[in-house]
């Protein structure tokens, strides 16, 4: 295995915040490869065992002269609601000292909120169960399980990335602003953070990564009976229904998040007055 074949940039996160975008337009620049899936090298124990020369195997398909990246949002994940701390970033640290990590942070309610449809439509959760109770009541650690609440402390987990790296290798956007308002311009930034040309970088206007399953209906009916998931999906276009919570649910998740939110704007200087709805 050549040295080249280890990725020079990550999309290191967060869940359902507009990485899969990112990586997939970074994916068609011409200068970059980008498997089409989730590597999981730094955050789970059986990949990592295998070490460097199975992680570099992963990016076999690259052609000579274009740079390598991957996208693992569970990265993103260095401190557990809990307190429990992960290796990730040291081992990313360890093996890729001078990589170029990458992330797009969303409201973290909406994240949270898209999360928890997620995990429903895979059945890991139960969908009889209220939306506060899985996440705050005697169900949530159920839900921390899948660490639903906590991928969204983006403050917590980017002091530990900042802590490690320097300033130069972490560049942060977010979804609101970014990814929604500005696209094109973005993509173009991050190419130009990866060191590739700007002018190669493109979008694709009608792309949507991992919409997923909106509906309620559909989301019971895959519970029960998930051999017709094709069939949900079909339902659930035709209903056109956006998934939520109720309003006491999603005030207290403002509230969970309230402080990490606070802090996170200094830390990143930027405005963030749509995600901190005043008490």
């Amino acid at each position: 295995m050549s040295e080249n074949r280890l990725p020079q940039f990550i999309v290191a996160g967060a869940q359902k915040a507009g990485s899969t975008w990112l990586a997939e337009m970074l994916g068609n620049h011409p200068a970059l490869f980008v498997p089409g899936h989730e590597l999981h090298f730094f955050d789970l124990d059986k990949n990592y065992r295998q070490g460097a020369g199975w992680y570099g195997d992963q990016f076999a398909g690259a052609a000579d002269g274009q740079v390598c990246g991957e996208k693992t949002p569970d990265y993103l994940l260095v401190h557990k609601q809990d307190g429990t701390r992960l290796d990730t970033a040291r081992r990313i640290r360890e093996l890729l000292p001078e990589v170029k990590l990458l992330f797009v942070l969303r409201d973290p309610v909406t994240r949270a909120i898209s999360a928890l449809r997620h995990h429903l439509w895979f059945r890991r959760l139960p969908i009889s169960v209220d939306p506060g109770e899985l996440l705050f009541g005697e169900q949530r650690e159920l839900c921390e399980r899948w660490n639903i609440l906590s991928n969204g402390l983006y403050c917590r987990q980017l002091e530990e990335y900042s802590r490690i790296f320097p300033p130069e290798q972490l560049r942060v956007w977010i979804f609101e602003d970014d990814v929604r308002a500005r696209p094109l311009e973005m993509i173009r930034e991050a190419a130009g953070f990866i060191g590739v040309s700007q002018a190669d970088a493109s979008i694709d206007p009608g792309r949507v990564s991992n919409r997923g399953i909106q509906s309620r209906i559909a989301l019971r009916g895959n519970y029960y009976l998930p051999f017709l998931s094709h069939g949900w999906q079909m339902l659930d276009r035709l209903l056109g229904q956006k998934f939520d919570v109720g309003e006491d649910c999603r005030q207290q998740l403002v509230e969970f998040y309230r402080d990490d939110v606070s802090r996170l704007k200094v830390l990143l200087n930027r405005d963030l007055a749509l995600w901190l709805p005043a008490k």
